[in-house]
């Protein structure tokens, strides 16, 4: 009877260390496969707000740089229409232009 017994512990033991080691494959495998989705995953975040961030970033510019051609084109035609009223025979220097105009004839 103890032959049988130690050899049903033995067999017990055995299906212990096969439990134990098979328990431990799945858990470094799990693990394994939970380190590459978080990596994956944390890439593909990564990236996609890298994408965003750069988009936004470039719209900024962009407006920006709309805004100042804007600007730049508002003053020079704010100067050429100063420009032009400066030249212009307006009611204000009626008498002045009008000698001005006889005295280059």
């Amino acid at each position: 009877m103890n032959h049988v017994m130690d050899h049903a512990m033995d067999h017990a033991m055995d299906c212990d260390h096969a439990i134990d080691h098979a328990m431990d494959h799945a858990m470094d495998h799990a693990m394994d496969h939970a380190i590459n989705h978080s990596i994956i995953h944390a890439i593909n975040h990564a990236i996609n707000h890298a994408i965003i961030h750069a988009m936004k970033h470039a719209m900024k510019q962009a407006r920006n740089h709309a805004m100042k051609l804007e600007k730049r084109r508002l003053k020079a035609e704010a100067q050429h229409d100063k420009h032009i009223a400066s030249k212009s025979h307006g009611p204000k220097n009626t008498l002045l232009n009008g000698l001005l105009d006889w005295s280059v004839c």
